[in-house]
């Protein structure tokens, strides 16, 4: 069963993360992957919030317990700091590759004043630009980029409601490449937006439904986005200009069983991409939501 076109084509293999004995995911909502191509996975519901496998799924160690509320993203910087954002608790948090705590955004537990730009309203995602700036989309509440400093400065945001160039109907995540592009993932309104270091409009990709991640490798963008309805999960590879150069669905004959919940996404540096598939944790009306907790890995050919 292969997946996708052209150059890019895979394929899935959803046991790929080998947990210790009597373990198992409960809510897997992001990965992300390392100088050292070690995979972090956040895992919402779970007893062990950030599992970390090697590139085998291997089991290497776990940390993180009883410090999360509502796990949504993580991310590796250029050292291998881990970022996570915790939307429920309103923060963002830099902790060493072992969960040392290094640094901490925002006030736990205390939303920003919705729409006002206050750090932070239900957060979403973090980045971490070559200057040291990090860039945080507050998603939820706020429909913002937020800007700080290497050291936790807040330096001001941009973004406001909206459908046009620099507005957000839902910034779900947010990513930087090595030209330091800020990638924004506009959800709702069905894009991505793409951004200098200081907010300015540059373009945007369209033609998505609900694009819930996106990282990157020298050569492509990688974008899943989330079923809504009779729309299925989808995985996008665009070149670095845009262009679409692969894709693949659950409603794809090939697609069918690979994916339930499309949340969070990672590659490596072989270009073996690595999903998020986070299934409903309510009793979702759509049959194509229910499904078990886990990361697929998508194999590149």
């Amino acid at each position: 069963m292969v997946l996708g076109q052209g150059d890019y084509t895979y394929k899935a293999q959803l046991d790929w993360a080998k947990l210790p004995l009597w373990w198992s995911f409960s809510g897997v909502t992001d990965v992300a992957v390392d100088s050292q191509d070690r995979v972090y996975v956040f895992d919402r519901m779970g007893k062990h919030p950030v599992v970390v496998l090697d590139k085998d799924g291997r089991f290497v160690s776990s940390w993180g317990e009883g410090k999360f509320r509502t796990a949504h993203n993580i991310y590796i910087d250029a050292k291998d700091d881990v970022w996570t954002v915790d939307c429920g608790a309103h923060v963002v948090n830099k902790w060493g590759p072992d969960g040392t705590p290094l640094l901490e955004l925002g006030t736990r537990d205390i939303a920003g004043a919705q729409y006002y730009g206050e750090v932070f309203n239900m957060p979403t995602g973090v980045a971490v630009a070559s200057t040291g700036g990090v860039y945080v989309s507050d998603g939820y509440g706020n429909l913002k980029v937020q800007r700080f400093t290497s050291d936790g400065r807040h330096l001001g945001n941009w973004g406001r409601g909206g459908k046009g160039p620099g507005e957000f109907a839902l910034p779900h995540s947010i990513n930087i490449d090595e030209h330091d592009n800020v990638y924004v993932c506009d959800r709702e309104n069905g894009r991505v937006q793409v951004f200098d270091l200081d907010g300015k409009y540059l373009k945007e990709w369209g033609g998505m439904n609900l694009p819930e991640s996106i990282d990157f490798d020298d050569k492509a963008a990688y974008i899943c986005e989330e079923l809504q309805g009779d729309k299925p999960n989808k995985v996008f590879v665009f070149a670095r200009d845009g262009n679409l150069v692969s894709s693949w669905s659950t409603n794809d004959p090939e697609g069918n069983g690979i994916m339930t919940t499309a949340h969070g996404i990672a590659v490596d540096s072989r270009g073996d991409i690595y999903l998020a598939d986070n299934p409903s944790w309510y009793k979702s009306p759509n049959p194509a939501a229910e499904g078990p907790a886990r990361v697929v890995k998508f194999i590149r050919q």
